[in-house]
C-alpha cells in the first residue's frame, strides 16, 4: 500500500471520471460497484442529456464552458481509445419547446440576457420552429440549444471502465461494499468476498454511500426518478432530443422519456402511475402522437442525491482522514462530473483547495 492507492467506493459518473483524472496523475485505483445489476443507480439512465440550459429558466449552468470542455475531452480519450461515437452519443442538440406563455418568456430571457458562447444557443418564434420541427408543439416557440448532446450512459461508462481497465490497469470490481471502517490509519473496505484497505478512500456511491458511513452533516435530499424507452416518435436521422417539463432523449434509435421527480417513495419499483405521467410528457409535446399512448418497451428507476442548492458535494470529510466525498450531482452527472473529477483528483494529490460552490465545506457551520 502506497500513497498513490485508492479505493473508489461507486462505479458511476462521478467515480469514474475522477478515476480517470487519479489515473492520470499516476493512482492505483481499485473500483466497486455498489449493486449487483447496477439499475438503481442514477448514472445507469439508459439515455440521458448533456444540457447546459437546463431546468425551467433555461440559465447557464455553473462554469459552463468549463464543464463543457472537460466532457469534451473525456469523449476524445474514448474515441482515441477506439470507441466509436456512435456507440454512446451524438451531437443532436436539445429542442426546448415552450409549453406556455411561462416557459416562452423564461426560455427567451435566457437567449438574450445569458452569457452565451457564440453558437450555443439560439431562440426560435414559433413560425420558424413549426416549419423545421413541425412534429413538436409549437404555439409558443422554442430554444434551441445546440451544444447539447445525447449519450447512452451505460456504454458511455462500459467504454470508460474498459478504458480504465486496460490503459490504466485500474482494478474494477462487481462487488458491493457493505462495510467501510476505519482501524490503525487505514480505511478497510469490506466486501462478501474480502476486506481491502488503504489509506484512501472515495465515496462516490450516491445514495448507498449513506449506508457507509454517517453523513448526517451532508444537507441531501433523495429523489426517485422513472424513465421509459419507446419508439422514437420521429423518423428522421439526427432528430434533437427534447425538453420541455421532462425529456425525450433520442440516440440511434431507441427513445427514452425521463424522468419523474418523486421526493416520497416506498421502493424503487417502476410504477403505473409513474408510467401515465412519463406518457402524458410526450404526448403533450409531440403534435404527432395522436390519440394512442406510446407503447412502452421497458422501464428504469433509480434514486438521485440532490442537495438544497443543486450542487455537488466533493471533498475530505472533516475529521475522517483520507475519505473523500463525491455525490450530490442530482440530474447533472454528465454536466460536472467530468471537471469535478479533476478537481477532485487534484484535492487529493495535493490538497488544492476546491471552488467553494461545490466543496462540501459550504454546508459546515462557520468556523469561530
Amino acid at each position: 500500500m502506497t500513497d498513490k492507492d485508492i479505493l473508489i467506493i461507486g462505479a458511476g459518473l462521478a467515480g469514474s471520471f475522477t478515476a480517470l483524472a487519479l489515473c492520470e496523475r499516476g493512482f492505483k485505483c481499485r473500483m466497486f460497484h455498489t449493486h449487483s445489476d447496477h439499475k438503481s443507480s442514477a448514472s445507469m439512465v439508459p439515455l440521458a442529456l448533456y444540457n447546459p440550459a437546463a431546468a425551467m429558466r433555461a440559465r447557464k449552468g455553473w462554469q459552463a464552458e468549463t464543464c463543457a470542455s472537460h466532457l469534451e475531452k473525456a469523449v476524445r480519450k474514448l474515441l482515441e481509445y477506439g470507441t466509436p461515437k456512435h456507440a454512446f452519443y451524438a451531437d443532436n442538440g436539445v429542442l426546448r419547446p415552450a409549453l406556455d406563455e411561462k416557459m416562452k418568456r423564461f426560455f427567451y430571457d435566457s437567449t438574450q440576457n445569458e452569457d452565451w458562447p457564440e453558437n450555443w444557443v439560439s431562440w426560435m418564434e414559433a413560425d420558424e420552429l413549426e416549419k423545421r420541427f413541425p412534429e413538436v408543439e409549437h404555439s409558443f416557440g422554442a430554444i434551441y440549444v445546440s451544444a447539447g448532446k445525447t449519450f447512452d450512459t451505460p456504454a458511455l461508462l462500459k467504454q470508460l471502465h474498459g478504458l480504465l481497465e486496460k490503459e490504466y490497469n485500474c482494478i474494477i470490481q462487481d462487488e458491493k461494499v457493505h462495510s467501510l471502517k476505519r482501524s490503525d490509519e487505514q480505511w478497510n473496505a469490506t466486501t462478501n468476498k474480502s476486506t481491502y484497505s488503504s489509506n484512501k478512500v472515495l465515496l462516490a456511491a450516491g445514495s448507498g454511500s449513506f449506508e457507509l458511513i454517517d453523513l448526517s452533516n451532508q444537507k441531501h435530499h433523495q429523489v426517485k426518478g422513472q424513465a421509459i424507452e419507446i419508439e422514437k416518435p420521429v423518423t428522421k436521422d439526427n432528430y434533437p432530443s427534447v425538453s420541455s417539463k421532462g425529456y425525450i432523449a433520442m440516440l440511434n434509435n431507441k427513445a427514452v422519456i425521463g424522468s419523474t421527480y418523486e421526493h416520497h417513495f416506498d421502493n424503487l419499483d417502476s410504477t403505473e402511475k409513474g408510467i401515465e405521467i412519463l406518457k402524458n410528457k410526450l404526448t403533450r409535446t409531440f403534435t404527432n402522437t395522436g390519440n394512442g399512448a406510446p407503447e412502452v418497451k421497458s422501464s428504469w428507476a433509480g434514486i438521485r442525491i440532490t442537495t438544497p442548492d443543486r450542487m455537488p458535494l466533493l471533498g475530505e470529510l472533516p475529521g475522517e482522514d483520507g475519505l473523500y466525498l463525491s455525490i450530490g450531482f442530482g440530474s447533472k452527472g454528465l454536466m460536472y462530473s467530468p471537471y469535478c473529477g479533476e478537481l477532485l483528483a487534484a484535492h487529493i494529490q495535493d490538497g488544492r483547495d476546491l471552488p467553494f460552490e461545490v466543496s462540501l465545506k459550504r454546508q459546515l457551520p462557520p468556523s469561530d
